[in-house]
């Protein structure tokens, strides 16, 4: 718990450095084993803290704005108190003090930039406009910063190892979604330029593209095939009310008819159907309600069948588009 001290401008407390509080805006990882690490407690040991870390009281005791690194350096160095400016910071000081000494000191890997500049655009609304002017950089850097958090975790991680440049990055984001981690890794073990990155993820953009094509004209080929299964469904049921409408003539019609009382009659056989060859199987339905016989190489049927209503059937036949049928 941190004393109850009255802050004045650059108040210099000692403080135990394993005491102190991490800021809670702070984007930046400090690894233990990190070997400039080893080097800044060497430093520490032989010159002394140079520059003391910044600290604000809280409830909960000191937390740090600036100085992680020097403070974990002086808990490695087991050191039992350091001096420490005391200061009164809002919230969104501490988020804008962490940033401003790691991008001064350009310690931020890439990722941990843009983690930065969402913290403050998450918590404190800051826009891209006003992140820029703050820390006196671009509002398209500052874009481009907060794109790469857009990624998958494997591709930001290749970011912050700096196995990946953040104009890889931005190549990489060309290809669609699904290809981009494949292409991140192919970039990584083959160590492709920028240039060659672009060009690749061009190209899957344009396979991307001629595939969805391909699949669109396959939706567009299924629906015009259900279309004409349809159709086809419909023919065979006005073709099956035809028979059925073609029966029930037969037996309305009992008393059979001449051939000589219909106007297609030819040797007993009306020629108003005709098939040029032996009928199909459509027309061997007919062979129970009527015959036909072939006469000049045309398949004729009887007249007294059907003569009485050949003329109407003949129109509804043509109509059906059967094959081979000749109507009048």
């Amino acid at each position: 718990m941190g004393e109850n001290i009255e802050p004045h401008p650059d108040t210099t407390i000692g403080v135990d450095p394993a005491m102190l509080l991490p800021n809670p805006y702070q984007v930046r990882t400090i690894s233990p084993s990190d070997p400039t690490l080893d080097e800044l407690v060497e430093s520490i040991r032989k010159n002394g803290l140079i520059e003391p870390p910044i600290v604000r009281q809280t409830p909960d005791g000191y937390q740090t704005a600036t100085g992680h690194r020097r403070v974990a350096a002086c808990i490695k160095a087991g050191l039992k108190t350091i001096s420490c400016i005391l200061r009164v910071y809002t919230d969104e000081q501490m988020a804008v003090a962490g940033m401003e000494e790691n991008l001064k000191r350009k310690s931020f890997n890439p990722i941990e930039e843009a983690r930065g500049y969402a913290s403050l655009r998450d918590f404190f609304h800051y826009a891209e406009e006003k992140t820029a002017a703050t820390f006196q950089t671009t509002r398209d850097h500052v874009a481009q910063s907060l794109r790469l958090l857009k990624f998958q975790q494997p591709i930001q991680d290749f970011v912050a190892e700096g196995q990946l440049a953040p104009s890889h990055a931005e190549a990489i984001a060309m290809a669609p979604s699904q290809s981009q981690l494949e292409l991140a890794q192919t970039v990584v073990n083959k160590k492709l330029s920028v240039k060659t990155t672009t060009e690749m993820a061009k190209e899957l953009v344009r396979r991307e593209k001629a595939k969805q094509e391909a699949l669109d004209n396959i939706d567009l080929r299924l629906g015009e095939l259900d279309t004409q299964v349809a159709n086809l469904r419909q023919l065979v049921d006005k073709q099956e009310l035809r028979r059925l409408w073609f029966e029930w003539n037969q037996l309305r019609h009992k008393d059979p008819w001449k051939a000589e009382d219909c106007e297609y009659n030819i040797g007993g056989f009306c020629h108003a159907f005709s098939w040029e060859s032996i009928p199909d199987n459509w027309a061997r339905r007919l062979e129970g309600i009527a015959t036909f016989k072939i006469v000049d190489g045309k398949a004729h049927f009887q007249a007294g069948a059907i003569c009485a209503q050949c003329g109407h059937l003949a129109t509804m036949f043509t109509d059906a588009t059967v094959t081979g049928v000749v109507g009048k």
